[in-house]
């Protein structure tokens, strides 16, 4: 009759009494004996039930709430580094072309390619890499490297061009398939999130309007300065001192090719540790304008953390203005900053304040390709047309603009080592004299490369 019809008639069946105060009327007891008191305390005895009953649900949906909301929220606006891609459609063929020519980067780039191999769990069905440098008469090491490299993979494969040409020739020789996904790599990435090649074909299959997707990167003009302004950068200083007896990096020296130069380059292997927290504290002259571009210090050399600081005025990317290209591509100081910042949030697992949620280039802004992707059906027809432009201008905006569909950036994160104005300024005396190679090396050899 009240809803309790079960419990009801347990108690009209018991023989004695059951006594219980409510908490709400203190001194006030009832004393139910038989089916005749009980009868007049039913609706007394509903009450109780219904709190009861509606304590025990709020508790257990707040557990639940609890439990699933955290989850949620991070699997969507920051997702951890070996959280998977919520997959809403089954992803296609996927293949990588990488535009190849040196060995000391694709060394580390290799640990991330096969880890996303299908055959190691990842959306990578072939890769492809690129020789721009088979030109040469007489075979260099990094073609030779190369050679031994795709006998590393039954999934690898290289191709050679025919004569010494532009990145346009790379496109309009290649052979792309309707159906197949393709992503384009600079040989010098050196970090490849978990999860970041999945984010990006994800979105190019849920949403056809955009033509190209390009990963999050570190050291990328337009990505550095939103990373700046959410908090990413930390203040970062070249050390004063020399610490060469100490110094984590070996370094060799590459010819000059002609009349050209060629930077001091990392060799093979990785000395030392890639933790930010293992570097002292940085300690100088406060009154050096840190803004200015100058020559690197030394060969080897640290960035070490402002650890007093709680803000990056007086360092190099504090003065940086929103730029999509130059003049942040001569600026090795501003992107040094910038990777020992993400070395930095690399070791804490503290990624978050590098995402920014999918950006749409609503404005067919020109940026830089070195890790995008795109759809094989949108290429075909168009690899000729660059129209006078360079390849990173035809594919950022010009065909974009031309075919009316935007580009996206991830949130997932990817690292471009260098542009060539910030490894070559100064006569080498640049980026690639801080030890950040044998950083990023000694991180892929001890999380990647053997997992």
């Amino acid at each position: 009759m009240y809803g309790f019809p079960k419990f009801s008639s347990w108690l009209s069946d018991r023989s004695g009494s059951l006594s219980f105060r409510f908490p709400f009327r203190s001194g006030i007891q009832y004393q139910l004996v038989g089916e005749e008191k009980n009868a007049s305390r039913r609706p007394i005895e509903r009450s109780w039930f219904l709190i009861a009953a509606l304590l025990i649900g709020t508790t257990l949906g707040g557990l639940a709430v609890w439990c699933l909301i955290p989850r949620i929220s991070y699997g969507k606006d920051m997702p951890r580094q070996n959280q998977s891609v919520v997959h809403t459609k089954q992803l296609p063929r996927a293949e990588a072309i990488v535009f190849y020519g040196r060995e000391e980067y694709v060394s580390v780039l290799d640990c991330y390619l096969k880890k996303n191999l299908k055959e190691n769990g990842g959306i990578l069905d072939a890769v492809q890499f690129v020789n721009y440098r088979s030109f040469d008469a007489k075979k260099d090491p990094d073609s030779e490297y190369l050679e031994r490299l795709v006998n590393t993979s039954t999934s690898y494969s290289s191709r050679d061009l025919q004569h010494q040409a532009g990145w346009q020739e790379i496109w309009k020789t290649q052979h792309f398939r309707n159906d197949t996904l393709y992503f384009k790599l600079d040989d010098d990435v050196v970090f490849i999130e978990d999860g970041t090649m999945e984010e990006m074909a994800h979105l190019l299959v849920n949403r056809p309007d955009f033509l190209v997707a390009t990963a999050n990167e570190i050291n990328n003009p337009e990505m550095d300065w939103r990373h700046l302004h959410t908090g990413a950068i930390k203040p970062y200083l070249p050390e004063t001192i020399d610490s060469s007896s100490n110094a984590s990096t070996s370094l060799k020296r590459w010819p000059r090719n002609n009349g050209g130069v060629q930077n001091a380059k990392l060799i093979q292997e990785a000395k030392g540790s890639w933790r930010a927290s293992e570097l002292p504290t940085w300690s100088g002259p406060r009154n050096v304008n840190y803004s200015e571009v100058v020559a690197a210090p030394r060969p080897g050399h640290r960035w070490l953390p402002c650890r007093e600081q709680v803000n990056i005025d007086g360092t190099p990317l504090a003065t940086v203005e929103y730029a999509t290209d130059l003049p942040w591509g001569y600026n090795w100081m501003a992107a040094a900053q910038a990777h020992y910042s993400f070395l930095d949030s690399l070791e804490t697992n503290d990624l978050g304040k590098f995402r920014h949620g999918t950006w749409d280039h609503t404005k067919y802004e020109h940026f830089s390709i070195n890790f995008i992707a795109f759809w094989g059906k949108d290429i075909i027809g168009h690899q000729n047309n660059f129209e006078g432009h360079s390849d990173e201008y035809w594919m950022s905006k010009f065909l974009p603009q031309k075919l009316g569909r935007h580009t996206a950036v991830v949130e997932r994160t990817a690292v471009h080592m260098a542009f060539s104005k910030q490894r070559d300024a100064f006569e080498g005396r640049a980026l690639l004299q801080t030890d950040l190679m044998d950083r990023y090396r000694a991180y892929a050899q001890e999380m990647v490369c053997k997992h």
